[in-house]
């Protein structure tokens, strides 16, 4: 099957987008906003799909179980330091909003290249998805059909109600606020707009809102004359230890409102140095982790390590072959190629306060497109949305350069599907 999907990747040229099927979907949806998604970001959603073994999706599951059940432990949470993010808190934490778990597929199988808390795009790619269609017979059985879309729909209103009542006891969801900074100017807004739609339909009060605009009063969350009960919290002050999400550390500490996600999860999962951690088995097995779960880990997760002064001499002349990141950075930024990188940048990454770690690099799988009618391979990472530990939906970036991005010709999200045995027209 691994061989069917490259094979589809390199060759199938079926265009499945129906642009002006996603045109009318995005028109429906955030009417206000729809033409400048189409106009100014052309790059955003790709023609073409991306297609997997189904191996591969196996072994992502696998790989995203294990964490899930890792990730739960007491001595996980603890190790990370999560539970430390817990100090002072006085409301209850859900699994949190929502989790993004990246993959490269290389020749060796799924590796796992990070590990994101409120990953972006999930509303886009359920648009993307409703605006496939199949091109022949072959395909047919894997574009989603429209009640397999409205089970992602509900799952991910769901996702919202089950957050709030698991944070309180098994209270009733009235409201959500999305929030991020300035989120008008946001990349993504239309997203947000989109997942206000659809809480909206589903009978949820929905609004989206800078943190200047909460206030707390009578020991509720207000914005405006609305009460919020849970914040989907898209600002990547992750920590909340700025001056401008003040606010929002008080409403979680204070158990005001629900804020998913929150600190505990960003400690737990997305803060770079647990990828050290989760690929250290012996560390895993002296806190009682299963030995599957090891064994797992130990397979998907890439060689990995802290940048260190006394390592210095050994990353460097071993840089060709490693990544390196912040370790609570986000959206590629600060990220380095290691056969890219300068002394310059090397001095930058060594003097950096927060750290860096180093990543073996696992080259990306390719999906050639046709781009003015030459043939061009992009690169193409999976990404997986996951709730409570069940994966939502799943989507392709296609892109060149360094590191994803949503400006490549002929790139963007793409969907992701299931090679077929029959191959594609």
């Amino acid at each position: 099957m691994a061989e069917a999907a490259q094979l589809l990747n390199e060759h199938c040229r079926c265009v499945m987008l129906d642009r002006q099927a996603l045109a009318d979907g995005l028109r429906s949806a955030v009417p206000e906003f729809a033409d400048q998604i189409l106009e100014r970001r052309l790059h955003l959603f790709a023609d073409l799909p991306f297609f997997v073994a189904a191996d591969d999706v196996l072994v992502m599951d696998q790989t995203i179980a294990a964490l899930d059940r890792i990730f739960r432990t007491l001595q996980w949470q603890q190790a990370s330091g999560a539970t430390s993010q817990l100090d002072g808190i006085t409301g209850g934490v859900g699994p949190g909003l929502m989790w993004g778990m990246d993959f490269h597929l290389g020749p060796d199988g799924p590796r796992l290249i990070e590990v994101n808390t409120n990953a972006g795009g999930a509303f886009l790619n359920v648009a993307l998805a409703a605006a496939q269609r199949a091109c022949c017979t072959a395909i047919d059985g894997v574009v989603p059909d429209s009640d397999q879309l409205t089970r992602t729909r509900d799952r991910l209103v769901e996702m919202f109600r089950h957050e709030y009542a698991v944070a309180t006891g098994g209270r009733a969801l009235g409201s959500v606020a999305i929030v991020d900074d300035a989120p008008a100017r946001q990349p993504l807004y239309p997203e947000f707009l989109m997942a206000a739609q659809l809480l909206a339909a589903a009978g949820i009060r929905t609004v989206i809102a800078d943190p200047a605009e909460l206030t707390v009063r009578d020991g509720r969350l207000w914005i405006g004359d609305q009460v919020i009960d849970l914040i989907y919290n898209r600002h990547t002050d992750f920590l909340l230890t700025g001056t401008e999400v003040a606010v929002l550390r008080q409403v979680w500490q204070g158990g005001v409102a629900v804020v998913s996600p929150n600190p505990f999860h960003y400690q737990m999962g997305a803060d770079k140095r647990n990828l050290v951690r989760l690929s250290d088995g012996a560390g895993l097995a002296a806190m009682g982790i299963q030995a599957t779960d090891i064994e797992i880990l130990g397979r998907t997760i890439p060689p990995i390590r802290l940048v260190t002064p006394d390592d210095a001499e050994r990353l460097w002349a071993e840089r060709r072959d490693l990544f390196f990141k912040p370790v609570s950075g986000f959206g590629s930024r600060g990220a380095y190629r290691g056969d890219k990188l300068t002394r310059g940048k090397w001095d930058q990454i060594l003097a950096d306060p927060v750290g860096y770690v180093a990543q073996q690099q696992v080259p990306p799988s390719g999906r050639t497109i046709e781009l003015d009618g030459a043939e061009v391979e992009l690169k193409a990472d999976v990404r997986n949305y996951v709730y409570d530990g069940q994966v939502l939906l799943r989507a392709a970036r296609l892109y060149r350069g360094q590191v994803t991005n949503m400006r490549t010709p002929g790139g963007g999200f793409a969907p992701v599907y299931s090679a077929p045995a029959d191959g594609c027209c």
